[in-house]
């Protein structure tokens, strides 16, 4: 466990973008089709998570 922190101090920026670019994503979901992202959680919620 020793070479954890290194592991993450690597792979932190790579998390960061990949969170930008999902929090991106969905905020130009849900500025462009927001019937769509409302669909899609309304079937997210139904079918119990």
């Amino acid at each position: 466990m020793s070479n954890a922190p290194r592991w993450l101090a690597r792979a932190t920026p790579w998390l960061w973008r990949a969170g930008l670019a999902a929090v991106l994503a969905v905020g130009m979901l849900l500025y462009t089709r927001p019937g769509f992202v409302f669909d899609l959680a309304n079937r997210w919620l139904l079918c119990g998570g």
